[in-house]
């Protein structure tokens, strides 16, 4: 399945199921995963396994494949740096 993440059950869930997601909502699709998979190594996804987890998110509501690969690039770029920017500020680490 996916790299680091196949056991993983975060248990959480988007903040507004309301909302559909799609390709085009880099940021958001970004803290959704951020959200769905915590624990997730995006230095080690495959474009196939990062498709499949976007696609997988509850609230994901497009075609299962973007336009060009340039928009899962985007997106896992967008969760590393919303990983970095959590732990810049200390966000993550209050059970440490």
């Amino acid at each position: 399945m996916f790299p680091d993440v196949k056991n993983q059950d975060s248990g959480a869930v988007p903040q507004n199921p309301s909302v559909s997601l799609t390709w085009n909502d880099v940021r958001a699709i970004a803290h959704a995963l951020h959200e769905f998979w915590p624990l997730a190594d995006q230095t080690r996804l495959t474009p196939e396994d990062a498709r499949r987890m976007v696609v997988g998110l509850p609230t994901f509501a497009d075609v299962p494949h973007p336009e060009n690969d340039n928009t899962l690039d985007a997106i896992v770029h967008a969760w590393i740096r919303l990983e970095d920017e959590g732990e810049e500020t200390g966000q993550f680490d209050a059970d440490e």
